[in-house]
């Protein structure tokens, strides 16, 4: 826009900067700037108030990553922070102070939204930006005030349950650890407004958010084998899950659950289970022995997936000349949705 001479074109021009300023200041997300006006004749500190809108706008430039002086260099100009008295300078400074208006009105504004835990992060993954996250470990609402970008969303089902152990002198299975839910890492836009966040429970839940939902995700870490004495087959350990690096460091999900441990036939330590894989996946339980069954003691149960990690439930151990343990459970899912902010 070009600057218009005279006392009250002048200050039309300081009201209609002042007024696209602050818009510009919303559509960021920031705090409206404390600027002077509407200006009337014989406003004093008129430089005062060219300077102010100048900080403003850096200011804005500077929340929405943009690098207004680099912007100016390619045009062979100066950002004007401090204002020039008489002509040629003051309209000049208008013009450009406009020009800057209209760099931002080109630059698209970042995300804002509530709900789940919110965390901060600079430096994300190392880009030199700050980024917020939301997460969210039960349902709940992810309401976006604004949505001007794709949002970064992850969605870990549930993971599933671990089997129980079989039982039998001389034979029998422990029960197989369960897989870990299914991960979905994506970019995708979502609305303004409330959008329903669903986390999956353990037994395969399905975790989503607006159209991204873990049922289209890629499978979670395998559940560790099932073991037999008579077979030779010992028990398998879970295996790792998917790494996603939404929060700004790698961290696996859905590990798979190991296997439960097999029985012996006489007295002793029965076999360990397989160890729940990496991140959140249940152990398997041990297997059961003459002397636990003469003692009642209970056949240990495989362990539980570890909650909001998707991981899969251990298997139950194998029992002797009685029912094996109960499978472990799968832990639930989360969902997270992270945007860059600055």
């Amino acid at each position: 826009m070009t600057f218009t001479a005279g006392s009250s074109g002048h200050l039309k021009a300081h009201n209609d900067l002042r007024a696209a300023v602050l818009t510009e200041a919303a559509r960021f997300g920031l705090t409206p700037p404390n600027l002077a006006g509407p200006f009337v004749g014989g406003e004093p500190n008129h430089i005062g108030a060219h300077n102010d809108v100048a900080a403003a706008i850096r200011a804005i430039a500077t929340a929405g990553g943009i690098d207004i002086d680099a912007n100016f260099s390619l045009l062979g100009q100066t950002f004007p922070d401090t204002a020039h008295l008489g002509d040629p300078g003051h309209p000049s400074d208008h013009d450009l102070l406009w020009d800057a208006v209209e760099l931002l009105r080109l630059s698209p504004a970042w995300n804002d939204a509530t709900g789940g835990t919110v965390t901060e992060v600079d430096n994300y993954n190392g880009t030199g930006e700050k980024w917020r996250v939301h997460t969210f470990t039960g349902n709940d609402n992810f309401t976006i005030s604004q949505a001007a970008q794709p949002f970064r969303v992850l969605c870990v089902g549930g993971g599933h349950n671990g089997g129980g152990g079989g039982g039998g002198q001389g034979g029998g299975w422990s029960g197989g650890g369960g897989a870990g839910g299914k991960v979905l890492d994506i970019v995708t836009a979502l609305s303004a407004g409330a959008n329903a966040v669903i986390v999956g429970g353990g037994g395969g839940g399905v975790s989503s958010i607006g159209s991204a939902s873990s049922a289209n995700g890629i499978s979670g870490g395998a559940g560790g084998s099932a073991s037999s004495p008579d077979n030779g087959i010992h028990p398998g350990a879970g295996g790792t899950g998917p790494s996603s690096d939404i929060t700004g460091t790698p961290t696996k999900y859905a590990g798979g659950g190991g296997g439960g441990g097999w029985h012996l036939d006489g007295w002793g330590t029965p076999p360990a289970g397989g160890g729940g894989g990496q991140r959140g996946g249940g152990n398997g339980g041990q297997g059961d022995t003459q002397e636990w069954g003469a003692n009642g003691w209970p056949v240990p149960q495989g362990g539980a997936g570890a909650a909001n990690t998707g991981g899969g439930g251990g298997g139950g151990g194998c029992g002797n000349n009685r029912g094996g343990g109960a499978g472990g459970a799968g832990g639930s899912g989360t969902v997270l949705v992270a945007y860059r902010i600055g």
